[in-house]
């Protein structure tokens, strides 16, 4: 970077603005990779479900839902620029806010909040939210990458209980990202194992 250069901060909304063109529905990465594994073993059976995926971006979890035969399918995104991706067949799309979710209580039989929950001011108002559209003895399902441990391949996913409230995090391994994490101990900035 030269010394004339300056570090930019782009708000989520305006990122998501300037990706969607070619943001692809399906996870692009190997910790996205690595996430939706998770994702998907922590998910109920979906045949029938209605299911909501907050933060739904180009709809790769409403598309995976749609397979697995769930009933009702929502999408909800900050990005009109994401949602207008979306090639989900019969899945209702809202723009809104993981803080301030544009649906009636207990809607889903499944929720979904993956990727999102970096992006939010307050998680309690998050969660308040994601609990407040799942029914009782429904499922949520939240996964957000956390910046060190995605350096380390470390991935975190979790179940939540809306009738105990109660959040059962499930970890996850990346052994390439983790391989790379423990090298760069023994190797030289710019170096690769």
């Amino acid at each position: 970077m030269s010394r004339d250069a300056r570090a930019v901060v782009v708000e989520p909304d305006a990122a998501y603005a300037l990706w969607a063109a070619t943001y692809p529905p399906e996870a692009h990465t190997p910790l996205m990779r690595v996430e939706e594994r998770t994702v998907r073993a922590l998910l109920p059976d979906l045949v029938g479900a209605a299911l909501i995926d907050v933060g739904c971006g180009s709809g790769r979890y409403l598309e995976i839902a749609r397979r697995a035969g769930a009933g009702r399918l929502i999408g909800i995104d900050p990005s009109r620029a994401m949602l207008d991706r979306v090639r989900v067949p019969g899945a209702r799309l809202a723009r809104g806010s993981v803080e301030a979710l544009p649906v009636s209580a207990a809607t889903a039989d499944v929720a979904i909040c993956a990727l999102t929950l970096g992006h939010v001011s307050s998680l309690r108002r998050a969660f308040a939210e994601l609990a407040r559209v799942t029914r009782p003895g429904g499922v949520l399902v939240c996964s957000e990458l956390h910046p060190i441990g995605a350096s380390l391949g470390v991935s975190m996913a979790g179940l939540y209980d809306p009738a105990t409230k109660g959040l059962k995090m499930q970890g996850v391994v990346s052994p390439i990202y983790l391989l790379n994490g423990i090298g760069s101990i023994f190797s030289q900035r710019g170096e690769g194992l």
